[in-house]
């Protein structure tokens, strides 16, 4: 029933972006484009009083009403501004979401991840774009790459950390160069034609997700791609679900990293569907890492 339910949360999250492009970039050169280079951005107060009525811009020369997308975001939920556009760049700064505002937060328009002109990279134990209340709704990003640089030795590095109801990710790249590109405490998120790269557990804790038409790179041996962690309450762990629906895992150009299995539940009532999906040689012969459950 959980897994019905993810599926039909993410019909209604991409039906809210007709325009969106269905095709996933997979090439070995379009993985190996993304750039994760450090540009600072400092300010974090309107330039200008002409923004429209609907949409606040973000450029790093000024030209828009802020330089920093954080404090851009902010002033939008805080405002009734329902869009954030953010012009090329890449954006040092850890983002978190504070209101709960609807709002959408793009780059310009590309048709795949490889080709987004915004990158935002930062080394932030907690999450890159992370949320600060269960209360958050309908935040949806749109062509931006999202890198966390932090290394951790084993632990987590999540490039997205989620808190919140109907979330949406199109066309973008999370890359995290520890574990758990995707962690959730709480939500149920959508993730179209976009790329995900991390070394282990890529998704990770109590998580309510529907992957499609998207590129999964684990980049360590015998890593997880879900981790089921879940919700505790009573002394049980429950309702962690992932549906991954035409999507592609493949292993990273350059790499050999092999027995990788597709979830690893830390408990009984956690789900996983790998469906119409092109899974690569990297597998594990079992699929499933299950050495903690009782079926």
């Amino acid at each position: 029933m959980r897994s019905l339910i993810v599926v039909a949360l993410a019909a209604i999250a991409a039906a809210q972006d007709t325009n969106t492009t269905s095709s996933a970039a997979s090439s070995s050169s379009n993985v190996q484009s993304i750039s994760v280079a450090a540009t600072s951005s400092s300010s974090v107060s309107p330039t200008t009083s002409s923004a429209s009525a609907s949409v606040v811009t973000v450029a790093q020369d000024g030209t828009g009403q802020f330089t920093a997308i954080n404090a851009a975001i902010a002033y939008a939920q805080n405002s009734g501004y329902p869009t954030v556009s953010v012009l090329p760049g890449t954006y040092s700064e850890a983002l978190t979401i504070q209101g709960t505002q609807t709002v959408t937060i793009a780059g310009p328009s590309a048709t795949s991840y490889a080709g987004n002109q915004v990158v935002v990279a930062a080394a932030a134990t907690g999450g890159v774009v992370s949320f600060n209340t269960q209360k958050s709704t309908g935040v949806t990003f749109k062509n931006v790459n999202v890198t966390n640089t932090f290394s951790p030795a084993g632990g987590k590095a999540p490039a997205v950390n989620m808190y919140g109801m109907n979330m949406a990710f199109y066309n973008c790249a999370l890359v995290s160069t520890g574990t758990g590109a995707y962690t959730a405490s709480f939500g149920t998120t959508l993730l179209y034609n976009s790329y995900i790269e991390g070394t282990d557990k890529l998704f990770y804790n109590y998580i309510t997700l529907y992957v499609y038409g998207s590129t999964i790179v684990p980049t360590a041996s015998s890593a997880s791609i879900f981790y089921g962690q879940g919700y505790q309450t009573g002394g049980v762990w429950y309702n962690s679900s992932i549906v991954v629906d035409s999507s592609t895992v493949q292993q990273k150009p350059g790499l050999t990293n092999s027995y990788v299995y597709l979830a690893q539940p830390n408990a009984n009532y956690t789900d996983a569907i790998f469906r119409n999906s092109n899974l690569g040689s990297l597998i594990a012969p079992t699929g499933v890492r299950t050495t903690v459950c009782n079926y």
